[in-house]
């Protein structure tokens, strides 16, 4: 006769099921220790021996690290890329020579405040009236009559 589960018990199906099993000694836990290591064994020669040594041997494991969703792949795949685009494209100007110490520090003389402003205040939506930026867009856009002096930070 089968067991009738409460819903208590169907709501643990599993941990209860195993738990049945295996004081009715079925399944897994109805044969011998002997028994579990033959099937072991059997499902072994089913599936074959393990050939770790000889995918290394035959060269298997390093082509499947050029795979495209390994890490070597996506960097070969780069690599190729680059190559490609160099070779259709020639060389580009070189960044070292555009980038020195002097022009950097411009940069960020120039483009400092005015990259807060954009950050703290147009990204966010709030106009701040201290904000010589702020001052400027809304005197631009809204025409206030508000006067504004140009912004020097």
């Amino acid at each position: 006769m089968r067991h009738q589960f409460s819903k208590n018990e169907s709501s643990a199906g599993g941990k209860i099921s195993g738990t049945r099993t295996a004081e009715l000694k079925q399944g897994i836990h109805g044969i011998s220790p002997e028994q579990r290591l033959e099937n072991s064994i059997r499902g072994g020669r089913t599936q074959g021996p393990i050939q770790g040594q000889l995918n290394v041997l035959s060269g298997q494991i390093e082509r499947m690290q050029e795979l495209p969703q390994t890490k070597i792949g996506r960097s070969l795949a780069g690599k190729r890329t680059g190559r490609a685009l160099g070779l259709k494209y020639g060389p580009l100007a070189d960044m070292n020579a555009i980038k020195t110490p002097e022009s950097l520090s411009q940069g960020q003389k120039n483009g400092g405040p005015k990259s807060r402003h954009v950050r703290w205040h147009i990204n966010r939506g709030i106009r701040n009236f201290k904000c010589s930026y702020c001052l400027a867009e809304i005197e631009k856009e809204e025409g206030w009559g508000i006067v504004v002096q140009e912004p020097g930070f």
